[in-house]
């Protein structure tokens, strides 16, 4: 299938509201499950939040947050998803403060889920369709070509060193030569595409998430 089958993978979507929090699942054969939640999104944000913080922090009792997180976001549709311990493909599409959640460090029974899941995350299910369609059509032997722009206010003060160093043995584009018309030309040819510049996360619509070029913002969307 166009989603999910054509590469052996399941995605899962995730909604929250004040009232709710839902996950919809689209399964090998792009059948649609869609499943409510036993939490909401105040109570995800002060779990996400607890988590990182106490990661930050070197406290182990992260691990009890993480196994919290595991039973209101994954527990209620594992078993739309492969046989754990499988690692088959499991894409995940958060939203709100789901963002910057690293599922795969979430905790069942001691055992991370890493270990059972090999996850990889997409701004949205409008979205992925898309990214299959760039994949197919960019050259697997391309260069790699970064882009970097300083921003010292915000205090980024190296991007533009890093974007030359990953594109030591490709192209590298910063300050000026750093341009939306340039990314775009040179997008569909890039084996690996760099940015490292200053970001705009939009934790409810991510395809409006944007990186700042010389001469405007970049957005998912485009």
């Amino acid at each position: 299938g166009v989603i999910a089958g054509s590469r052996g993978s399941v995605l899962t979507s995730y909604y929250l509201d004040r009232r709710l929090a839902v996950a919809w699942v689209v399964g090998y054969n792009e059948a649609v499950t869609l499943r409510r939640l036993p939490t909401d999104a105040a109570e995800l944000g002060k779990l996400r939040n607890s988590m990182l913080d106490s990661m930050k922090r070197h406290d182990p009792r992260w691990r009890k947050t993480a196994a919290e997180l595991y039973d209101k976001l994954i527990t209620p549709v594992e078993d739309l998803w492969p046989v754990a311990e499988s690692h088959a493909p499991v894409g995940i599409a958060p939203f709100s403060v789901l963002h910057g959640l690293p599922f795969q460090a979430l905790v069942r029974r001691d055992q991370y889920a890493v270990d059972r899941y090999s996850f990889f995350y997409v701004p949205s299910l409008r979205s992925y369709p898309r990214m299959l369609e760039l994949a197919a059509r960019r050259s697997r032997v391309g260069p790699t070509i970064a882009y970097g722009l300083n921003d010292p206010p915000q205090k980024l003060t190296r991007g533009e060193d890093e974007a030359l160093k990953v594109a030591s043995k490709g192209f590298g584009f910063v300050r000026d030569q750093a341009t939306l018309a340039s990314f775009r030309e040179h997008l569909s040819a890039a084996a690996v595409l760099h940015v490292s510049s200053r970001a705009e996360v939009d934790e409810i619509n991510p395809l409006a998430t944007s990186f700042r070029l010389s001469d405007g913002l970049l957005r998912v969307s485009d």
